[in-house]
């Protein structure tokens, strides 16, 4: 069983050299390492050329910058392994986690495999007790009936504590570019494959201020009014574009009919949500007693006041 690791780097130089000899440490090696630099500026490729032999690092340097999810989806398609790892450059994996992850999908016959994490600042020291599924909400989903419709209204993977069998690939291509990465990928293989969950906390997230995607704890009232007012109804038309891009795609793929009517009625429920009309409010207090919040939204009425001070 080959395993390949898809790295995306971009500007990573401060945090990268940790995450590397963590991928050095760990007991089943990965067979290759496939690290897509997205025209970074700083001193990223040089720490990457440091560790190639230790990581036999195949090194594609763009010339011009994709964003996050075309890099990554560059850095798959250039994967030769029966598994593919995806890391970001900023994290720390446990020792363990390649040899558990792979072992857990080979032994339970799956597609693709989620592990927890510890949710850590800048310095790895971890943020009160937040693991990555219970901000993700995974923690509140029963993972014995988990199935595509638990990801309508749960984002709730991280790329990072994900793998995945190669051949699912041809599924999943091309990513949405309304869409992340990890997201689309792991909604479209639990479309046809059951999904390895590890209950153990295998990788560090890193937050910090340089991420492009990231986890926040909202705790007192002023950073609530604040993610309230940061909340832009753009942001839900671009979500509800790549709900429409995953509708199209499960068509082509000729998946159950139910599903893409779940995947349809969410499209409309965020369509109404991004009524820029100057009935607004009437809109949105329509779909809160209808119910659509409650059945197509993630946290009724956390939603339904987002819509009503998002910013246009």
């Amino acid at each position: 069983m080959k395993i390949s690791i898809a790295l995306c780097t971009y500007n990573g130089a401060k945090y990268l050299r940790r995450q590397l000899e963590s991928l050095c440490a760990q007991i089943l090696k990965a067979d290759e390492v496939i690290a897509c630099d997205d025209n970074s500026s700083d001193n990223t490729v040089n720490i990457i050329n440091r560790y190639k032999d230790n990581l036999n690092i195949k090194l594609t340097l763009n010339k011009v910058n994709l964003g996050v999810t075309k890099n990554f989806e560059q850095a798959i398609s250039l994967c030769s392994g029966d598994i593919v790892f995806l890391c970001d450059q900023d994290d720390v994996w446990h020792k363990d986690k390649i040899k558990i992850m792979s072992e857990k999908m080979i032994e339970e016959k799956t597609g693709i495999c989620c592990c927890d994490g510890i949710v850590a600042d800048e310095n790895l020291k971890q943020i009160d007790s937040y693991t990555l599924w219970n901000t993700s909400g995974l923690s509140k989903i029963d993972l014995n009936r988990f199935s595509p419709y638990s990801l309508i209204n749960n984002y709730c993977f991280t790329g990072m504590a994900l793998c995945f069998r190669k051949n699912f690939i041809k599924y999943f291509m091309p990513i949405s570019e309304n869409a992340v990465h990890d997201e689309w990928i792991a909604f479209i293989i639990s479309c046809f494959s059951k999904v390895s969950f590890v209950n153990q906390k295998l990788v560090v997230y890193r937050q910090h201020s340089e991420q492009k995607i990231g986890i926040n704890s909202i705790k007192s009232l002023k950073e609530i009014w604040k993610f309230l007012r940061s909340c832009k109804i753009a942001d839900m038309e671009k979500e509800t574009r790549k709900f429409e891009d995953l509708a199209l795609k499960l068509k082509q793929l000729e998946m159950e009919t139910n599903l893409i009517t779940a995947i349809e009625n969410k499209i409309k429920h965020l369509k109404r949500r991004t009524s820029r009309s100057k009935f607004r409010f009437f809109v949105l207090t329509a779909e809160l007693i209808s119910g659509q919040y409650k059945k197509y939204s993630n946290g009724t009425y956390k939603a339904f006041l987002k819509d009503l001070f998002s910013g246009r």
